[in-house]
């Protein structure tokens, strides 16, 4: 994983008042899908493609209902395997992002 991409979305989330749990592996991430509660998880295009299925398991698994939003580099048309119904695409464009964000949390509340 990108660690100044990891960063960059860390402060750009966390500047918006939400915390922010970073993950620096797959295995982080579900060790931490176990123990803590999200209102949404937010995967990166640098997790590899073939481990986000793993993510979204164990978010399946551990937190049923929590939305999946993927940062793709230019959006939906960019993502070349499919992407599951309960996966929400979103480009990388901090505005995008946050609004993204808001919108899952704002329909989970």
């Amino acid at each position: 994983m990108d660690d100044a991409l990891l960063a960059s979305r860390t402060a750009l989330i966390e500047s918006a008042g939400y915390r922010v749990v970073r993950c620096e592996t797959t295995e982080d991430a579900i060790r931490s899908l176990q123990v803590d509660r999200f209102d949404v998880v937010v995967l990166c295009h640098s997790v590899p493609a073939n481990e986000r299925p793993m993510i979204r398991a164990a978010v399946q698994a551990f937190r049923p209902g929590t939305p999946i939003l993927y940062v793709s580099r230019y959006g939906q048309s960019s993502v070349v395997e499919p992407v599951p119904q309960d996966v929400s695409v979103v480009e990388n464009q901090p505005h995008e992002i946050l609004q993204r964000i808001r919108a899952a949390v704002m329909a989970r509340a």
